[in-house]
């Protein structure tokens, strides 16, 4: 995949993150990109400063959408000022109805609600669907009684996902889907549009990490989500073609899947115990992978790494701590709430939208891990994250 990678300064943000990044530690490293020897490869040094690193893909280069669409980038979302002076003076009204919970989520929703509030919309609903698909047709069918002009979600179940909106779509309400579509389901019909991360290099990434955090060769796993699923099946496929197509002398040992994010300390106690060799483990998300660290360090085995998706207090800590979580790729999740209210505003407004958006990413790793978790998250590192980056 063809990338070019652009070092973001912090001068040009406000100056009040300013003011929280001059306290960073000093990561001691050169600040600028390098490779390092690593057996019979050459391993590319994914970061080397404290600096966050976006990166953009080449257009072409870009995963597709449910429905083969060709990606658009999110930053064509802005409002023109009538855009922003209608919609305030209309009033409209929106439910965010969120696929799951934990730190990602409420860094979404913190993006819709500054948005909202920017712009005079009200929320008269919100809920969290628990990735389940049950769940979000009661919640859509919640919010309906209450006929907001606007509804944000992302769709737990691209199958169920056509009953369980229908609701919505009858009642003529303006949906904007996160990260997953609906099967049968086209953009400017059913629904305004999708936005999501760029889940071909937050996949790919993920392999160039394991490849660093283990010198280059040997035996590692993979702990997935074993569900038809768009998001993840993308980000899990292009892990297993970087690995094969990049890294000759890895060996994906070992792969488990899941159906349940919160059971995956079973899959990693089998994966293990069949494949003692294995020094890393790649897991789809961050929350997933939270019983897949718990699990390795029962098991006496923190000599493992793991690289997933996703920012989240709990890993994030491991990783400051120098634990077992390696490193991450990251979407800027928060940014992307707010470019969902705005692709809304645009289709109310008569603007014609595109059928596919997508954001940049980050590549996360104990270096920039603070800069970057402002960025994509919207908000302060916790304290004490704050506190273990500070300890050398």
């Amino acid at each position: 995949m063809k990338k070019r990678v652009v070092f973001l300064l912090m001068a040009c943000m406000t100056m009040s993150l300013l003011t929280a990044c001059s306290s960073k530690p000093d990561s001691g490293t050169s600040g600028s990109s390098g490779e390092k020897q690593a057996g019979n490869n050459m391993v590319k040094k994914i970061v080397t400063s404290d600096e966050p690193v976006i990166i953009y893909s080449d257009t072409e280069d870009l995963a597709p959408g449910p429905n083969g669409e060709k990606a658009a980038s999110v930053k064509e979302l802005d409002l023109t000022d009538k855009q922003v002076e209608d919609a305030k003076a209309a009033g409209y009204t929106c439910a965010l109805l969120t696929g799951g919970s934990g730190d990602g989520w409420n860094a979404f929703k913190q993006g819709v609600h500054e948005q909202c509030d920017e712009l005079g919309i009200e929320i008269v609903f919100e809920a969290e669907g628990n990735f389940d698909a049950a769940k979000q047709a009661t919640d859509v069918e919640t919010a309906m009684a209450l006929e907001p002009d606007i509804l944000v979600t992302m769709p737990v179940d691209s199958t169920a996902g056509a009953e369980v909106f229908r609701p919505a779509v009858e009642a003529g309400c303006k949906l904007v889907f996160l990260g997953n579509g609906v099967d049968g389901y086209t953009a400017g019909n059913e629904y305004v549009t999708l936005i999501s991360g760029d889940y071909y290099g937050m996949g790919g990434t993920p392999a160039d990490l394991i490849a660093e955090a283990i010198g280059g060769s040997g035996d590692i796993g993979m702990i997935y989500y074993d569900v038809n699923y768009y998001t993840t099946n993308m980000r899990d496929s292009k892990f297993e073609s970087v690995i094969a197509e990049k890294y000759p002398d890895i060996n994906i040992a070992a792969k488990q899947g899941f159906t349940v994010e919160s059971d995956t300390a079973e899959p990693t106690n089998a994966l293990m115990l069949q494949n003692p060799d294995i020094k890393a483990i790649y897991v789809s998300w961050d929350v997933a992978a939270e019983n897949v660290i718990s699990e390795l360090r029962a098991l006496g085995r923190e000599d493992v790494k793991v690289v997933t998706v996703d920012l989240g207090d709990t890993n994030d800590l491991d990783m400051a701590q120098r634990g077992i979580m390696y490193g991450k790729t990251a979407e800027p999740i928060n940014s992307e709430g707010k470019a969902m209210i705005r692709a809304a505003v645009k289709d109310l407004s008569g603007e014609k939208v595109g059928p596919y958006y997508v954001s940049e990413y980050l590549v996360v790793t104990r270096d920039n891990l603070w800069k970057s978790f402002e960025l994509a998250q919207g908000k302060d590192l916790p304290k004490n994250i704050k506190n273990a980056l500070q300890e050398k």
